[in-house]
């Protein structure tokens, strides 16, 4: 899209329904949904992980 801001309110709005819909089919299912908040380091998780299986 030419307008930047228009375009990151789209994906932004598609974004939440999608999460959404994801905490939706948990309730349903009866799983439990677990949100990180925005400061969570997965990265440097993921490193962790990865040093721990190899």
């Amino acid at each position: 899209m030419k307008n930047k801001h228009l375009a990151r309110d789209v994906q932004e709005q598609c974004f939440y329904e999608f999460y959404r819909q994801i905490q939706y089919k948990c309730q349903w299912n009866n799983i439990e949904f677990i949100t990180a908040d925005r400061d969570y380091q997965a990265s440097v998780n993921l490193m962790r992980y990865y040093e721990l299986t190899a």
